[in-house]
């Protein structure tokens, strides 16, 4: 999904101190982070900076074009405030994506596409970074790394991050990466073709809210022996119905992920888990079903350095009075509040429950 417009609104104001993070050694603004899905082929980098997030991460994107699965692809769920989609990975692959990068580089900041700004970030502003998020293609060998590591070789250098994308429900095979030799097998192959890359990016990994703890567990001692993963998101959509869900039945029925606001206590539990599990060692950022600074704040007490948002911000885009951008800003504002009141900063409350 992508708006863009001369008269989009902005958000240009300095980001108050007690909301700086510290990620992946640099110091970003805030930890508002556009989570994957909503700008696709990185087409509007420069509108979601200038709503205030404090990173953006573009794609999925796939190596080749490819349209993704047939429409029907998203159900509207109102009465939940979430959504189904089923969208995919659609692409229009590795060529275009770069293209726009390049050209954004060149025509708005006129400098190299591949050298990042004075502060060393690849989103050329300071207190911003920018993310990739890499997938794989439906006509690869379900058993194939290929995608990704090509993915690595291809954009990395365009990126402060990138993500590994092994958790999207609706390619067939794909969450059977997170196994654990799987995984271990193509994270050795993506850290190589990473460490040939003349400037490294950060890797990140996107995990699935459906592993189970033994799972979860796998995951995380995979991670932690490898030594060279930068993050995880935690979590994707899920492919559960849970309980509690209002909406129409056999909406219910449709085939996808569920994200929005039922996604968030599953969330932040992966959360609390993986923190644990890793004594904190492995950063987080947290996504599932963010509306509020209350649920930015929990997540950061669970365990996330930074928080991604996504479907809340579709819901308040399509309102008469397009709330969406004023969504952010009050986010902010109130996650500041909170903070001055408790006389600390987004830094100190990082896992805060584990330390009670």
């Amino acid at each position: 999904m992508v708006l863009i417009s001369d008269n989009y609104p902005r958000d240009l104001s300095k980001d108050d101190k007690v909301l700086e993070v510290q990620m992946f050694g640099k110091t970003v603004s805030n930890p508002l982070v556009l989570a994957a899905g909503f700008d696709k082929h990185a087409e509007a980098i420069e509108d979601f900076l200038d709503l205030g997030f404090g990173a953006v991460e573009v794609g999925s994107v796939t190596p080749l074009p490819q349209p993704g699965n047939p429409p029907p692809v998203l159900f509207i769920l109102k009465p939940d405030r979430a959504a189904i989609n089923r969208y995919g990975f659609n692409s229009k692959g590795h060529a275009v994506f770069k293209d726009n990068l390049i050209n954004r580089a060149q025509n708005v900041y006129h400098q190299d596409p591949t050298t990042p700004n004075e502060t060393g970030n690849m989103s050329f502003r300071e207190g911003k970074i920018l993310g990739i998020n890499l997938g794989k293609n439906k006509a690869s060998p379900q058993d194939s790394f290929d995608d990704y590591v090509l993915g690595v070789k291809e954009l990395g250098s365009y990126a402060d991050f990138i993500v590994i994308n092994v958790s999207c429900p609706n390619l067939p095979g794909l969450r059977a990466l997170q196994e654990k030799d799987t995984l271990k097998n193509l994270l050795e192959a993506v850290i190589k073709a990473k460490e040939e890359l003349p400037r490294q990016p950060s890797l990140v990994v996107k995990i699935s809210p459906d592993v189970s703890d033994d799972e979860l567990e796998n995951i995380a001692n995979t991670l932690m022996n490898l030594g060279k993963i930068d993050a995880v998101v935690l979590t994707n959509t899920t492919t559960k119905r849970p309980s509690t869900l209002k909406s129409d039945p056999e909406l219910l029925k449709e085939a996808g992920g569920l994200s929005g606001e039922p996604l968030f206590p599953m969330a932040i539990e992966v959360v609390r888990k993986f923190y644990k599990l890793t004594n904190g060692k492995i950063p987080i950022m947290g996504c599932g079903g963010v509306s509020s600074a209350k649920e930015v704040l929990a997540f950061a007490r669970a365990g996330a350095t930074m928080v991604q948002l996504f479907t809340k911000l579709s819901y308040e885009c399509y309102k008469p009075n397009f709330e969406g951008p004023c969504l952010l800003t009050t986010i902010k504002k109130d996650l500041v509040d909170e903070l001055n009141k408790e006389g600390k900063t987004w830094m100190d409350i990082i896992g805060e429950e584990h330390k009670a």
